[in-house]
């Protein structure tokens, strides 16, 4: 059997087939070791008696460092990464390193221990070690190094902190690493441009920075660190630019409660420059509409308020208010989203969909017809009808189309979402929705009471007991006991047990 490949090989081979972002890597999953650099984790976990087995642990593994480091050889590299990889050591990273650090080692012979096992090692711990220690003894030169094994997301965080440590500019050495990114590497990233000046810096946050998933962890710093407000008070935008202000603000407001990120001094003039932007533009995108409308919920939120907040005027906020009134009221949108109904683009549809309700258009019809041709699954969203002839065709289609017997088959502990229950995701999706149909589709609320789902299971009793024992089909005692007996869930079971016995038969 051949040895296992080095991770910053199997990092570099992956990158090679892949400009920019996260890569996949197959790699040993015995090593399931992670560093721990949160602040104050080392006071909770490491301030032991010297002869716990943890202080033992750091002992032996920091002897090991300094070996190789004093006597380097194959030999002793080959007995550090294996002595690392098996103790976990990255599970007492704090306390290593600051024994690693009080040793007198010699900076440029650490670093090339280091790099050594950045470069060799098939074990992540053991990796991730040594990019924290590249971090304290390597130079600038070690930057391309951690900038490859920073592509790889069990190693981002660890990669990006060393180059800032390194990098004559850290916020520039961070910039660098965190644009190929998204998901979780680039919101830690991120988070490490706090007080960044640099122009280029700033404006990335604003017209990307915060474009790649995870927006609503991110926005509020890609905002203040790219100096939002400022932006905003610009005489004009170009419209790019308008568009990613768009998408950022959309996830700084909260229409159910209130303004959000603008509620300080300086808000209300920055909604009004959005404003004044937007007005000024020929454009009619979608996304800005569902902004504007989301910034006007949030505005009539502020005004339930006892007071305005801090930095605004009640007249403020019904001035505004009127303001993206007025933006939403123009009748180019009514179009435009009947334009984009017959999009095959996921996001144009949802968004003409979104827009077309907001304009009174009935999208229900535009989602069904998807539905019957098999390019939407939007179960959920057509089940908000109140309309019970249009529940009916939902469930027509439901009966056609679902292997009802296999759902229905026999209750398992699944719970939801696997690509093979597709279909009884949708059924539960269904049942769930009926709470608000006595009687209705119950047919498909037993099948669900026996699913193999547990969703399903879950929603059907919800629904029975929504409808009320008094308005329950003949049948449905009887199906809730052999439901019962067959249920394999303790803790579904004595769900049945409640809602019979709150049913008094």
């Amino acid at each position: 059997m051949s040895p296992p490949r080095a991770i910053h090989d199997q990092i570099a081979h992956a990158a090679a087939e892949r400009a920019e972002g996260a890569v996949r890597i197959p790699h040993d999953g015995r090593d399931t070791g992670t560093l721990r650099l949160a602040p104050g984790l080392a006071d909770a976990s490491f301030h032991q008696r010297d002869d716990s087995a943890a202080q033992t642990a750091v002992r032996t593994a920091a002897a090991a460092f300094g070996r190789a480091v004093r006597h380097p050889s194959p030999d002793a590299l080959a007995h550090l990464d294996a002595l690392w990889a098996e103790t976990g050591a990255v599970t007492i990273a704090d306390a290593l390193i600051e024994r690693i650090r009080g040793e007198a080692l010699a900076p440029e012979a650490a670093a090339n221990v280091a790099r050594s096992l950045a470069r060799r090692s098939p074990h992540p711990s053991s990796v991730k070690l040594a990019i924290v220690l590249l971090g304290y003894y390597g130079t600038a030169d070690d930057l391309p190094l951690l900038s490859l094994l920073a592509r790889w997301p069990e190693l981002t965080l660890f990669a990006t902190v060393a180059a800032a440590k390194l990098a004559p500019d850290p916020h520039r050495a961070v910039y660098a690493i965190a644009r190929g990114w998204g998901g979780w590497g680039r919101v830690q990233e991120i988070r490490r441009l706090w007080g960044a000046i640099d122009p280029d810096i700033r404006d990335w946050l604003l017209r990307d920075g915060h474009r790649k998933m995870m927006a609503d962890e991110i926005a509020a710093e890609c905002a203040e660190i790219g100096g939002l407000f400022e932006a905003l008070a610009r005489p004009t935008l170009d419209e790019p630019m308008l568009d990613s202000l768009t998408g950022l603000i959309g996830n700084l407001v909260h229409p159910d409660s209130g303004i959000g990120y603008f509620e300080e001094p300086g808000g209300a003039q920055a909604v009004a420059d959005y404003l004044r932007h937007l007005s000024a533009s020929p454009l009619t995108v979608l996304r800005r509409f569902l902004t504007v409308d989301a910034m006007r919920q949030a505005l009539h939120a502020e005004q339930r308020n006892p007071a305005p907040p801090v930095g605004w005027t009640d007249a403020d906020l019904r001035s505004l208010a009127a303001a993206a009134a007025d933006y939403l009221a123009r009748p180019h949108w009514r179009s435009v989203a009947e334009g984009l109904s017959v999009s095959e683009d996921p996001s144009d549809f949802w968004q003409a969909c979104r827009v077309g309700a907001a304009c009174g258009l009935d999208v229900w019809l535009w989602r069904y017809e998807r539905l019957i041709d098999g390019r939407g699954e939007d179960w959920l969203e057509l089940m908000q009808t109140d309309d019970p002839a249009r529940v009916e065709r939902l469930l027509d289609v439901a009966r056609a189309r679902f292997d009802l017997t296999a759902i229905g088959s026999a209750p398992g502990l699944e719970k939801s979402f696997a690509p093979h229950v597709a279909q009884d995701d949708a059924l539960a999706t269904l049942v769930q929705e009926l709470d608000r149909f006595p009687g209705t589709g119950w047919d498909l609320v037993r099948i669900a009471l026996f699913g193999r789902l547990m969703r399903a299971r879950y929603m059907a009793l919800r629904t029975l007991e929504r409808w009320g024992a008094d308005r329950w089909p003949a049948d449905a005692v009887e199906a809730l006991l052999e439901a019962r007996a067959r249920e394999p869930d303790a803790e579904l079971a004595a769900r049945i047990d409640e809602v019979l016995g709150r049913s008094g038969r």
